[in-house]
């Protein structure tokens, strides 16, 4: 819920942005392209949502009834949340649009990866998710700062 909630808030109510916001906002400005590596930001931004994937696909796995279902559901929500816009299709060499494609697929992949057989009984489930909580965390701490900074190179603060 927090990832949609304003993480910052501009001069006027179009420029109070969300992460996903934030991350978009960020591939427009010049300087993102440039970063090494090229649209670091938007990828810190845009990691939480993978992270809190797999957590839900890890919870799928621990519940059963319609608990499991819902983080199913979950799970392929986040994974389609990441997924490009449809222009995708025309402009496929847009490193924008092939990050967040690559999120969706990561997202998708690793919960099937979780979900397999050997899987559930080869590795620690809690660790899977305390590793991707502590990693979309940092993410977003890291994200939020680096997005702050840009937002102030352009004195939108």
């Amino acid at each position: 819920m927090g990832y949609v909630l304003p993480w910052l808030t501009g001069t006027g109510a179009a420029l109070s942005f969300h992460a996903y916001d934030l991350a978009e906002w960020t591939t427009l400005i010049p300087a993102s392209s440039v970063e090494t590596p090229s649209l670091l930001t938007a990828f810190l931004l845009r990691l939480p949502l993978v992270c809190l994937g797999v957590i839900s696909a890890v919870l799928s796995l621990q519940l059963r009834g319609w608990g499991q279902v819902a983080f199913v559901f979950i799970w392929i929500a986040l994974a389609a949340a990441n997924l490009p816009p449809f222009e995708f299709l025309s402009f496929s060499d847009n490193p924008n649009y092939r990050q967040q494609a690559a999120l969706a697929g990561l997202t998708f992949a690793a919960g099937v990866t979780v979900m397999l057989p050997f899987a559930k009984r080869a590795i620690r489930l809690e660790w899977i998710g305390a590793a991707a909580a502590a990693v979309g965390a940092a993410a977003a701490l890291i994200g939020l700062a680096r997005g702050y900074a840009l937002l102030s190179d352009y004195g939108l603060e």
